[in-house]
């Protein structure tokens, strides 16, 4: 990707056909997956941008979704977690927590289904047999989860970011992005922790954990992402600002973009839209 490429390919498309909100998006090879809060999941052909499916899960919001290459999993605002075949969109499974906790985030990898509950937990379920297997607690509401190989990452509402590890659940590290602004997003890649608040952004080296820098959010931070080269941030000024990532700094490259929905736009970057 050159920075050419990303100036030039401003819009795809506006897809429509939601009535409400658009609460989380996500996107494989083939499709875009939308879903709102007027309890539907649509998937939209990447090729002529039309609806391809669309299900309902009642009169539940539709909180996040996740997509592999053999199922989808639809978070809902009934706690329930309902697992599509993806290629006939029949249910296989429903994860099912407490009528009084709502569902803020999913997370997948092989072996897990990651579900962080406004009740301060994550859940984790088995996915061969769809049986909860862990809990793991935290002491502020879990924003959003970026799961690795090793570790799971953790943005918490105190600012605080909690690493597990993978193998023992066991509570690895801790970092403190700040001590009175929620934290609401959190990503990672090879070398870097990137987590932001509504207002900062704060880079950190993934192996000593210590802070590389400090970029910017006084316009409103709405979503982060990043692939090998770019780090995308969504602000609610209807923009989208672009740091070139290397190894020594974060430099702004561009802040050209100009979107009624930033947020989706930064995630349809995230799953390979562009």
């Amino acid at each position: 990707m050159n920075k050419n490429n990303i100036i030039e390919e401003r819009t795809v498309t506006i897809i429509k056909g939601h009535k409400s909100q658009v609460n989380d998006i996500f996107t494989d090879k083939n499709f875009a997956y939308s879903g709102s809060k007027d309890g539907f999941v649509k998937a939209w052909n990447k090729k002529k941008w039309g609806e391809k499916n669309s299900i309902s899960v009642g009169r539940w919001w539709i909180n996040s979704i996740v997509v592999d290459s053999q199922h989808v999993f639809i978070g809902s605002s009934d706690a329930v977690v309902s697992v599509l075949d993806k290629k006939n969109w029949k249910d296989v499974a429903h994860l099912k927590h407490s009528r009084f906790s709502t569902i803020n985030s999913l997370s997948i990898d092989k072996t897990y289904v990651f579900v962080a509950l406004n009740d301060r937990t994550i859940r984790i379920w088995n996915r061969e047999n769809s049986e909860e297997e862990h809990k793991l607690k935290h002491n502020a509401i879990v924003q959003s989860m970026f799961s690795d190989n090793k570790n799971l990452y953790v943005a918490l509402s105190n600012g605080m970011v909690n690493i597990w590890n993978k193998k023992s659940w066991s509570l690895d590290y801790t970092i403190q992005h700040s001590t009175f602004r929620t934290l609401h997003y959190i990503a990672i890649d090879k070398s870097f922790i990137f987590t932001a608040t509504s207002k900062e952004i704060k880079v950190w080296d993934k192996k000593t954990r210590d802070l590389v820098v400090k970029l910017d959010g006084k316009k409103g931070v709405q979503s982060i992402t990043m692939d090998e080269d770019y780090l995308f941030v969504g602000f609610s000024n209807k923009s989208v600002r672009i740091w070139e990532k290397d190894s020594n700094a974060l430099k702004v490259i561009e802040s050209v973009f100009d979107f009624q929905t930033s947020m989706v736009l930064v995630k349809l970057m995230n799953k390979g839209i562009f």
